[in-house]
């Protein structure tokens, strides 16, 4: 499942990182949450549920190996429905683990062309409990956090001075 393609007429997103975040919020069963810009140099943590969604968030993208980069680099969603169970990015998921995550989903974000931007990343603090609902839910948060990430790609935030 790719994110939809941006600008669907009827829709209306929040293209702000703070917008992003506050859907991420009203996901079923409040999990952590976050969006990472992917690029040919660019990793960057665009928005995120919490501080501590923000600290996993960054535990991926320190790892050279982890199931956000894999998504990124791939097109292709990751879930783990049990990390304590998977031996597939070992030091990611033991440090994920060390932030209370025991599930993870790495949803990738496309642009028109189909190239990933970005990956909308789903943190539960129990195993087994990626529901159908939570999947469905994320829609119209992938939607808006595409528009994000593409208007971020166009005009890119300016260092401040001060």
């Amino acid at each position: 499942m790719h994110s939809d393609p941006p600008g669907r007429a009827g829709t209306s997103s929040p293209v702000s990182a703070a917008g992003v975040a506050a859907l991420l919020r009203t996901l079923p069963g409040s999990p952590m949450a976050g969006v990472t810009a992917h690029g040919s140099t660019v990793l960057e943590i665009v928005a995120a549920t919490t501080h501590r969604a923000r600290m996993v968030e960054e535990a991926q993208l320190l790892h050279p190996d982890s199931p956000a980069r894999e998504a990124a680099a791939t097109g292709v969603p990751i879930v783990i429905t049990d990390l304590a169970g998977s031996s597939r990015w070992p030091g990611c998921g033991a440090e994920l683990r060390l932030w209370g995550v025991q599930a993870v989903r790495c949803q990738p974000l496309s642009d028109d062309d189909g190239a990933v931007v970005g990956v909308l990343s789903v943190y539960t603090p129990a195993a087994n409990v990626l529901s159908e609902e939570l999947a469905d839910a994320l829609h119209p948060v992938c939607r808006c956090a595409t528009d994000l990430l593409q208007i971020r790609r166009r005009n890119p935030p300016r260092l401040r001075r001060e």
